[in-house]
């Protein structure tokens, strides 16, 4: 075994030179990064020279999905480099002389920074930074992405400006973006690494998240992203996002922010400026948990309901609508705080705020169906009842309350059936089977009325009963 050369030999004696050419079929320049980088993998261990041959192969396909190779050398020259699977701190310095290099890979080495010249390697085309600890993307490497990387994507019909926030994305996360169509909902995938656009080629949504990802690739939150005008979901979760930039202010039509499960410590006050947002979570974060309740957007009136101080309740939720309009929680909050102060025609507006914003909240149809029938007005209760159980069916106490609601109106067979389902979903409920009674009764089919009577008295919450209870519904 011999000594690799130290990092801080200078690579003069030729014959060094030409002895890594041999090994590794390389021309003299690009052989001085072979002798460099096993100084730099060696530290104070003795290895063999031409250590790294054995992980040399002739494929960009096979050094990008075998971890058994590192390097691809073709026709003598370095045409990828996966640097990403060795223990080392700092960059080889003769990694710029790669005059052929294709794919280079530096994930999770935890640089803190990068040097310009690497923007100086012309024929890259893919690039991985996940997993450092950069503070900011050299201006070079953003210039390489805009000529080289993000290209791709103005293919794909991104507009030119635009594409570059993609190339950045793709090099710090360490994989391409996928584009999706406009209908697409990629808010809930488990995984997502894509976009969506216009028809005129404008971002409308980024959608990174993988609940799997141990390697937290993206630190920074490029700038860049605050220029995308029209982007209206923005979600980056689950990586290393230190710092939310001031200028995020300036996504005056985004709607959804999701930042969960990042690093960052510091929510800028400019986040007060995005008025169209409808759903922001900063959640598990490093952020202080009283900095995240105190900012406006979860100021929503739930204590003040949950200590029925209604009127502090309504306070706040409109303090947080006069900055967020489109608060969801919010406008839930106070149509529920009007409600209990008996405030039914403002409860209903604040109620159908909610469903401007989002229609499929079976919570807020059923809440309107109670304030509807507390004003007597059974028919407009009819139907957004009928609403909220096209989102859900499966809710017993909309059956219920629509049952109540038909046989206020005298429509008996209806109020039965709609009866029959509440008890289908929670049989044990003795109001429900004592009601039930009391219409077939009216209708004078009193062996029913009776069975229904008797069930009635003698519930008792076990499976056995839930069991039986179910059979006795299907005789009725």
């Amino acid at each position: 075994m011999k000594k690799a050369y130290t990092h801080d030999e200078e690579f003069s004696d030729e014959k060094i030179v030409r002895r890594y050419q041999k090994i590794y079929q390389l021309n003299s320049v690009e052989a001085k990064l072979l002798i460099e980088l096993e100084s730099l993998i060696s530290e104070d261990t003795d290895l063999e020279v031409g250590f790294l041959n054995k992980f040399v192969s002739y494929s960009i396909k096979v050094v990008k999905n075998n971890p058994n190779y590192n390097i691809a050398i073709r026709n003598g020259y370095i045409i990828a480099l996966d640097l990403s699977r060795w223990e080392i701190n700092e960059l080889p310095r003769s990694l710029v002389s790669l005059s052929k290099i294709k794919y280079l890979n530096l994930g999770g080495l935890e640089l803190e920074s990068l040097p310009e010249s690497i923007g100086s390697l012309s024929r890259l085309r893919e690039l991985n930074l996940s997993g450092n600890n950069l503070i900011k993307v050299p201006e070079s490497i953003i210039l390489l992405v805009k000529q080289k990387i993000a290209r791709k994507y103005i293919w794909n019909g991104v507009i030119p400006s635009e594409a570059l926030v993609l190339g950045l994305l793709e090099v710090l996360k360490g994989n391409k973006l996928e584009k999706v169509a406009i209908t697409t909902s990629a808010i809930d995938w488990m995984y997502a690494l894509n976009y969506k656009i216009d028809e005129n080629g404008y971002i409308l949504g980024i959608y990174i998240s993988d609940e799997k990802n141990d390697k937290k690739g993206i630190t920074i939150f490029p700038e860049q992203i605050c220029t995308l005008k029209f982007l209206e979901e923005l979600e980056i979760s689950q990586e290393a996002i230190k710092i939310i930039p001031e200028c995020i202010g300036n996504l005056l039509s985004l709607k959804y922010l999701n930042l969960y499960f990042n690093k960052i410590k510091n929510i800028p006050e400019s986040i007060n400026h995005l008025k169209n947002l409808e759903h922001l979570n900063l959640e598990d974060n490093e952020m202080p948990e009283s900095m995240l309740m105190s900012l406006r957007w979860n100021m929503y009136g739930q204590d003040y309901i949950d200590k029925c101080e209604y009127d502090k309740a309504m306070d706040e939720c409109k303090e947080t609508l006069r900055i967020f309009p489109k608060n969801k929680a919010a406008w839930f909050n106070l149509g529920l705080a009007c409600k209990e102060k008996g405030e039914l025609d403002d409860s209903i507006d604040a109620f159908y705020n909610v469903i401007k914003i989002d229609p499929k909240i079976p919570a807020v149809w059923s809440n309107l169906g109670d304030i509807y029938t507390e004003k007597g007005e059974g028919d407009k209760a009819i139907e957004v009842i009928k609403t909220a159980l096209k989102i859900d069916p499966k809710i017993a106490v909309l059956w219920s309350n629509l049952g109540f609601n038909y046989k206020k109106s005298h429509d008996y067979d209806k109020a039965i059936e709609a009866y029959k389902q509440s008890l289908i979903i929670s049989p044990i409920n003795k109001f429900i089977w004592n009601d039930l009674s009391l219409i077939y009764q009216k209708k004078g089919e009193n062996d029913k009325a009776n069975i229904a009577y008797d069930l009635a008295l003698d519930i008792e919450i076990n499976l056995e009963d839930v069991e039986k209870l179910r059979e006795a519904i299907l005789k009725l």
